[in-house]
């Protein structure tokens, strides 16, 4: 789990498109939104908190094998989850 701060600004804009574009489970505080970087899908588990802050809870990279299905693979690399938080926060969704 990693957290990144944003200004007022950006933190209301950025929850707003959340709210938007991710989806959310019932009884659940946080959203899931699909990341591709690299040819690579992600999904990127993020909840956000008082006083500006984003939290990135956990990430999973999702591989579809023709044939064989879809796999889910966690994501447990700190600075990768940050790098993924931030290339959302920066694309702006």
């Amino acid at each position: 789990m990693v957290c990144t701060q944003l200004s007022r600004k950006n933190y209301e804009r950025f929850t707003r498109q959340l709210i938007k574009n991710a989806r959310q489970e019932p009884m659940d505080e946080s959203f899931s939104f699909t990341v591709t970087m690299n040819q690579a899908e992600y999904i990127l588990k993020i909840q956000p908190d008082h006083k500006n802050k984003i939290y990135a809870l956990q990430a999973l990279k999702v591989e579809r094998v023709k044939d064989e299905g879809i796999y889910h693979m966690l994501i447990s690399d700190n600075c990768f989850l940050l790098s993924l938080l931030n290339l959302l926060i920066r694309q702006g969704f």
